[in-house]
């Protein structure tokens, strides 16, 4: 129950209901009534005679010009104070989500937050698309990465990044996300992380570097000696939603492509050489049989 409470809190989308009662209450509402009343009488039946009263009263007028022309000074006072403090935040370092030079949503303005809301300071990946952070942070060497998922790492497909949240025991993860065009933060679980709409699958760039936490093991004590066994590290987490510290913990990490090239030539040159010592039994085989033969 408390899982499910925090993955709520969690969820920007859980934070629309409130809105959407408030909006419907005091917004919608209200128009509808205003708009039934317009073109229906005391009997409830409809009418134009509403309309042709208000016009023909000049006290009415007079309130309806007055009206409009305190919407038209509001609107170029909110304009004329919001413009420049929206635009002071979104340069300022203290907005995390426009340093990229992105508005949100937008999925690598919401990643690189993301990451500088982590790690508690810049990324040091500062510019490019979705698909081109990959090649920028190889080139750069900013940060390690692999094609196994780890808490608080950015995966990176050809046109989209998305941070990793969570890992599961059945090998999917949650990630948290945003849309060009559409919502500015979301969740959600996946099972093949490979696929993302027909995009190509790169990897997972490990930006997030919060330092390890030490769990020391219980004392033994034998009748001979005493030992104390050495502590045993552990990875460190972070904690946006309920996270399997023990599935984190064991992740494995390819720390580069050399690794992967490496691991990869030494399986097939292992794979050559069983093939040819069989080969070689085979034709000694045969020899063998040859010989009995004659």
């Amino acid at each position: 129950m408390n899982k499910r409470f925090i993955v709520f809190l969690s969820s920007r989308k859980s934070w629309t209901l409130p809105y959407i009662i408030f909006s419907a209450i005091f917004v919608i509402i209200p128009l509808f009534l205003i708009v039934v009343y317009a073109f229906t009488d005391d009997s409830g039946h409809l009418t134009l005679a509403n309309f042709q009263k208000f016009f023909e009263h000049p006290e009415a007028i007079n309130t309806f010009v007055y009206s409009i022309g305190i919407a038209i000074i509001t609107t170029l006072v909110c304009i004329l104070l919001g413009y420049p403090a929206a635009w002071i935040l979104s340069n300022s370092k203290l907005n995390r989500y426009s340093q990229t030079g992105y508005g949100m949503p937008n999925c690598v303005a919401y990643a690189y937050g993301r990451v500088y809301e982590m790690n508690g300071k810049a990324p040091k990946i500062t510019h490019g698309n979705a698909g081109e952070w990959w090649s920028i942070n190889k080139q750069g060497g900013y940060y390690k990465y692999g094609s196994k998922p780890k808490v608080g790492a950015v995966v990176v497909w050809s046109n989209h990044v998305a941070v990793v949240e969570q890992i599961h025991k059945n090998g999917s993860i949650t990630i948290s996300e945003s849309h060009y065009g559409g919502t500015y933060f979301d969740t959600k679980t996946v099972t093949d992380y490979t696929y993302h709409y027909g995009q190509t699958f790169y990897g997972f760039i490990y930006t997030y570097q919060g330092s390890a936490k030490k769990k020391s093991k219980p004392k033994q004590y034998t009748a001979a000696k005493t030992a104390v066994t050495a502590p045993e590290e552990q990875e460190q987490v972070f904690r946006m939603l309920e996270i399997d510290d023990s599935k984190a913990a064991t992740q494995e990490i390819v720390q580069n492509d050399k690794l992967l090239q490496a691991s990869a030539a030494s399986h097939s040159t292992k794979k050559a050489d069983t093939e040819k010592r069989a080969a070689a039994q085979k034709a000694a085989m045969q020899t063998a049989e040859k010989s009995a033969a004659a």
